[in-house]
């Protein structure tokens, strides 16, 4: 999905997001009402986490919950405050919002339409500009306990925390996907870009240097990629720290993929023309083609392509997640044969 849109996959991530606290925070009655609604009735989410001057410490958040008391028992509480750069944040259905309760930091779920709650202005970005961005503000929103998620306050560090393994590999697949896009283009117009009587794509010098370490580096990063999501599948705890490298690989290798590409078809490039300056159709900007593709790659988060062929530019391989061998990289790059041979 990021190989084709950046703001898309980037909206569904969103979604993804926003269910995590439900997912490993709620009870399990909470679990099963909420997630049967977002199932049935399709409901887009928002992770209202990012605040604009606390930015992602969640430590250092200012939003409060307060108590709302009953008879000396607690009947619900009252959110005020300001969320920032939220994902969905101007369409979603439903919010999970971390707020500061008297216990500490804790998430609720708040329903769109509920009193106070007012989406604001969508961002005007830079990149990932089909993904809805927009501030969410709280004034007095009265929510029922039972809109605490976990019917416990102070764990919401904790159940964030719990998700970083695979929401950083969500990330790292944005990287790759982002990358991928921007090589394919740069394949093609090796290809069709015909220099001293012969295509670039039949230079060994062009090829060995500006396309091939890409392309193993983006393969790295799809193999560090897909040993994640297997540990993830198979229950392994703690892999924080895991995804956090994957993440940093990948984003890397798809920044330097997209950075190259613009520089590789820069002969052609013309101010609002050139596909291959907006890798994934993402980005749109009078800056530099550098600075455009930091910009792209560097913004990326997201969903593992998992339609994206698993292959190198070898020949055949079979790889330790997959029973069946993957040939060379016809399928993926869109090559009948290495073109620096």
């Amino acid at each position: 999905m990021a190989k084709l849109d950046l703001g898309v996959a980037t909206a569904f991530l969103a979604i993804f997001l926003g269910t995590d606290p439900i997912v490993v925070g709620a009870t399990e009655e909470q679990r099963t009402y909420w997630l049967r609604r977002i199932a049935d009735e399709g409901l887009i989410v928002a992770y209202a986490v990012t605040e604009p001057l606390a930015g992602s410490e969640l430590s250092a958040i200012r939003t409060r919950a307060e108590r709302v008391m009953e008879n000396g028992e607690i009947k619900g509480y009252k959110i005020n405050g300001t969320k920032q750069f939220i994902s969905n944040g101007g369409y979603a259905q439903l919010y999970t919002v971390l707020a500061m309760a008297p216990d500490g930091p804790t998430f609720f779920a708040v329903e769109q339409g509920t009193p106070g709650l007012v989406p604001g202005k969508h961002e005007n970005k830079l990149g990932i500009r089909s993904s809805n961005t927009s501030p969410v503000t709280f004034e007095d929103v009265y929510l029922p306990k039972e809109n605490l998620l976990g019917g416990v306050e102070g764990k919401g560090l904790i159940h964030a925390q719990s998700v970083f393994g695979f929401t950083r590999l969500m990330v790292a697949a944005f990287g790759l996907g982002g990358g991928v896009a921007a090589m394919l283009r740069a394949i093609r117009y090796a290809r069709e870009r015909v220099q001293a009587g012969s295509p670039l794509a039949e230079k060994p010098g062009y090829m060995d240097k500006l396309i091939v370490p890409h392309v193993v580096r983006l393969e790295a990063a799809r193999a560090l990629i897909e040993e994640t999501a297997h540990r993830l599948d198979q229950g392994e705890p703690e892999l924080q720290t895991e995804g956090a490298i994957v993440k940093l690989f990948a984003t890397e290798a798809g920044n330097a993929a997209a950075d190259a590409a613009f520089r590789r078809t820069a002969a052609t490039a013309t101010p609002g023309s050139t596909r291959s300056r907006r890798s994934g159709e993402t980005c749109a900007s009078p800056r530099s083609t550098r600075a455009r593709a930091r910009s792209c790659s560097g913004r990326c988060r997201g969903i593992v392509g998992a339609s994206i062929c698993r292959t190198t530019a070898s020949t055949t391989r079979r790889s330790p997640l997959h029973s069946k061998p993957c040939t060379a990289s016809t399928r993926m790059w869109g090559l009948t044969r290495r073109p620096w041979q």
